[in-house]
């Protein structure tokens, strides 16, 4: 368990040095947040100024794309006048006096996190923007870290230590997991959170509401209320859960209903504060800007909405979401690959409910639990999307977001192979390893030679064909831009190394996917 957390680290700290200056999504909003609750000690919203000025500043010529700035690739075609002065920029200091000067829409999230960051803040507050974003980078992927401790008890509850290792090294390796969890974002705390509560409802339902495990379940979903909203996901699971137990163990129904008022006591206690803060503050339960201008709507009112919503665009947007292999520059596949995923998740879904039946009963009921959790986000993300087109917003939901339940799927699809023969199931997880390594070598293609889109156009084919920027001057363009040492991409390279090899040693390698006992 150890080298697989070891090379999550890694992983992790490799797209670290990789990213520039506000590289994942929305850092500088996420980083704006912790500052403005450094300094001011009070919960932000989205009216208030929360921007620092030095960090308004060094947007000018950020390479985060969009609006705020320059493509990555783009930093191999710019004059060196230009990349010069965004290393002048990247280098302001913070300042505890500078003054806020824009407002930030990621002011509508729960505080939690951005508490968390306060005390690292404090202790690099001298430092430079650069290195200071760097360093919240990595205390946040060990937040997300502690995601594995509850992912390795809820898969060795049915499989094997090497089909646990085995499902953890496909989440580790694959490409959406660092587009989500390997900047600064609040994801890297509700990821851990959510991964906990989903294991303590299939705990509930395996072995029954116990107190210890209530407290534990409420102290969590409380905490993910204060860290983000999409953690409710797991409330229809859970009351399915609890309504089964109910019916099921009349004997000790006393007992059951004790572990039921610990957990929503405990839950009620902690996330209650934090949506009487925002009916006061804008009025509605939920402070999201889509959610605030469709409260008055009502169910009604928002489904006469789904004619409007691209669902197309919904679907694919999500599938290229999940399958980004990359950073702000969208190292992408051409259309045909996603239609092919899209396929391809078509297929294995009407095998997995062909498989259900197959399935022992109380395997088959703990899949059913897990299917719940899914279906409920896809209904969230649903919903969501719904929203911002009734509210006059045409954005799509980003399916990088599937990142959160990714393990929940590898989970899934691990029970739906164990009703194939043992030969075939071997190949199908060698095929899927093979597959997820090569997406996550094709964005970090997309990293390393910034002038190649990912897509298949001549040009940038002649460009690749011709070694016109070699991995070598890349990384050195790179240790630049992001003041990192070239040795330290050697050393992680060498860490990776050595966690396989540890792996190896520790009997816990996967020297076949077939083995499923336990």
């Amino acid at each position: 368990m150890f080298w697989v957390w070891l090379l999550f680290m890694v992983k992790g700290c490799e797209m670290n040095a990789l990213l520039p200056l506000w590289g994942g999504f929305d850092e500088w909003l996420h980083y704006s947040y912790t500052a403005y609750l450094s300094r001011e000690w009070k919960v932000p919203d989205s009216s208030v100024l929360t921007v620092p000025e030095e960090v308004y500043k060094s947007l000018a010529f950020s390479p985060a794309g969009g609006s705020v700035g320059f493509p990555y690739y783009d930093l191999w075609q710019k004059d060196e006048s230009r990349l010069k002065k965004y290393m002048e920029l990247s280098q302001l200091k913070n300042s505890a006096d500078s003054p806020f000067v824009a407002a930030n829409w990621q002011s509508q999230h729960p505080p939690f996190y951005y508490a968390l960051l306060v005390p690292v803040y404090k202790f690099i507050c001298d430092w430079s923007l650069l290195r200071s974003v760097q360093a919240l980078r990595v205390f946040s992927l060990l937040l997300a870290s502690f995601a594995l401790l509850p992912l390795y008890r809820l898969f060795r509850t049915c499989f094997s230590l090497k089909a646990t290792c085995a499902g953890l090294l496909l989440f580790v390796y694959f490409p959406s997991t660092y587009i989500l969890l390997g900047h600064l974002t609040n994801d890297s705390l509700a990821f851990p959170i959510l991964s906990g509560i989903i294991y303590f409802v299939v705990e509930q339902a395996r072995c029954g509401i116990k107190p210890g495990t209530s407290f534990l379940l409420g102290l969590f979903i409380g905490l993910g209320l204060l860290t983000k909203l999409y953690v409710m996901i797991v409330f229809p699971s859970l009351l399915i859960v609890w309504t089964l137990r109910m019916v099921r163990d009349r004997e000790f129904l006393g007992k059951n209903l004790l572990g039921v008022l610990i957990a929503s006591g405990v839950m009620l206690v902690i996330g209650l504060p934090w949506f009487l803060h925002n009916i006061r503050v804008c009025g509605h339960w939920n402070p999201t800007v889509h959610s605030v201008v469709t409260k008055n709507l009502g169910l009604v009112g928002k489904l006469k909405f789904l004619p409007l919503v691209d669902w197309k665009s919904f679907v694919y947007s999500m599938t290229i979401g999940a399958f980004w292999s990359g950073n702000w520059s969208f190292i992408t596949f051409p259309a045909p690959v996603y239609k092919c995923v899209l396929l391809g998740v078509g297929l294995w879904s009407v095998f997995y409910l062909y498989s259900l039946k197959l399935m022992e009963k109380t395997v088959r009921n703990q899949n059913l639990i897990l299917i719940s959790f899914v279906g409920s986000f896809l209904l969230a993300l649903a919903n969501h999307q719904l929203e911002i087109r009734a509210a006059g917003n045409f954005d799509s939901t980003g399916g990088w977001y599937w990142t959160v339940l990714l393990p929940i799927v590898i989970l899934m699809v691990f029970y739906s192979f164990q009703v194939v023969p043992e030969l075939l199931r071997r190949r199908a997880y060698w095929a899927a390893i093979f597959a997820v390594l090569f997406f996550h070598f094709w964005g970090y293609a997309g990293l390393l030679l910034p002038y190649y889109s990912g897509y298949w156009d001549k040009s940038s084919l002649a460009l690749l064909g011709f070694h016109v920027y070699p991995i070598g001057s890349a990384l050195t363009r790179i240790s630049i831009l992001n003041d990192v040492p070239l040795t330290l991409f050697s050393a992680l390279l060498f860490m990776e190394l050595f966690a396989w090899i540890g792996l190896a040693r520790s009997k816990s390698l996967i020297y076949y996917f077939g083995d499923h006992e336990g």
